[in-house]
């Protein structure tokens, strides 16, 4: 399953259609269906910031739940012994940082494509400029 099938797995979890997702995140109607292998940074920002119950984790590597812990996080005074409450916000803590490694690795894959499609324009534009040396 690819990312985008993975993004409809998740709408559809969510009991919404793929056009009021697209309106949650400022995004145009297609944009779901139209993506290829990763997902903007400015609309990843408005999934994390609409959908925080989808662990990106999962949506960019399929790794883990769908979803995060439905439990919400909470900030307590620290405990002189940890307990479950606690622990629960370790957890939490550990979710975002994997959060922000997908968020990396979506970045890194994108620029990485980004740098194949440079070199093919490289290449194109030496393809014509030969052209124009040799006419």
């Amino acid at each position: 399953m690819n990312v985008k099938e993975r993004l409809k797995l998740f709408i559809k979890s969510q009991e919404m259609s793929i056009s009021t997702f697209e309106k949650q995140i400022k995004a145009s109607n297609g944009y779901v269906n139209s993506i290829s292998k990763s997902i903007g940074i400015d609309k990843l920002t408005n999934i994390i910031e609409n959908f925080p119950n989808l662990r990106l984790e999962w949506l960019f590597a399929e790794k883990g739940e769908m979803l995060k812990s439905d439990e919400p996080y909470t900030l307590q005074e620290p405990p002189t012994v940890l307990q479950e409450p606690e622990i629960n916000q370790y957890r939490t803590a550990s979710e975002t940082i994997k959060d922000k490694e997908a968020i990396i690795t979506s970045m890194q894959a994108t620029i990485d494509l980004q740098k194949e499609k440079i070199e093919e324009l490289q290449h194109q534009l030496a393809s014509v400029k030969r052209g124009r040396n040799a006419g």
